[in-house]
């Protein structure tokens, strides 16, 4: 059984990357004995993105809309592990590689999802004053904001030490010590650079104030 996660305009997707078709899917998977449906779409969706979600809606015998209640809860790998993913808007589907053979038409479903009236994002800003939940990042090469760049550890660090105060960026991660948000492994980590969506997700979840606090 799989999940419709539908936020900001956006559908959420996983790449899987084994099988006959690897392509973008539906977060989902077989059931375990004495789960429902339901039950198996909301856990295969926290192990495979580590959002914990729950089933609002049947869509399909095997789909479920789903909404999500909170972000980073599955935090350990299982099976095949964490899967890389994104959020698609309606433009991006028919253009998309999906895997095949799994949940029936899953272009229609997402489509269906996407055409109804969704909330427009968010205009959160970044340390950067770049719209995170808009896809926006700081390109340090063009010298503004931009979709499909994310805001690196030198960029976020330059841009707080021009705006002073807390030291942290929008996940509560020290840029300038060379940290940025990991969503595999759920915390900050050295090496990674915070990304838009990662950004937003922290925004979302008032994630970046409690680690401040905690680094504090």
């Amino acid at each position: 059984a799989g999940c419709v996660v539908v936020r900001d305009g956006k559908a959420l997707l996983v790449w899987v990357p084994y099988g006959n078709a690897p392509g973008w899917d539906l977060p989902g998977g077989h059931l375990h004995e004495g789960e429902s449906a339901c039950e198996t779409a909301e856990r295969e969706t926290c192990e495979e993105t580590g959002f914990k979600v729950q089933a609002v809606k049947q869509l399909s015998w095997n789909v479920f809309e789903c909404e999500i209640v909170a972000a980073n809860v599955c935090t350990n790998a299982v099976d095949e592990g964490f899967l890389n993913r994104k959020w698609a808007t309606s433009s991006e589907l028919p253009h998309l590689q999906y895997r095949g053979d799994t949940w029936g038409d899953k272009p229609g479903l997402l489509e269906s999802q996407l055409g109804g009236g969704a909330a427009p994002a968010p205009g959160w800003q970044d340390v950067c004053g770049c719209k995170m939940c808009h896809g926006e990042g700081f390109s340090t090469t063009r010298g503004q904001c931009g979709t499909g760049h994310d805001t690196g550890r030198s960029e976020a660090c330059a841009c707080l030490q021009r705006r002073g105060g807390a030291m942290v960026d929008d996940c509560g991660c020290k840029s300038c010590e060379g940290e940025g948000w990991s969503t595999t492994r759920g915390r900050c980590a050295s090496g990674s650079d915070t990304a838009p969506e990662e950004a937003c997700e922290c925004q979302r979840w008032g994630r970046s104030s409690s680690l401040a606090q905690v680094a504090a």
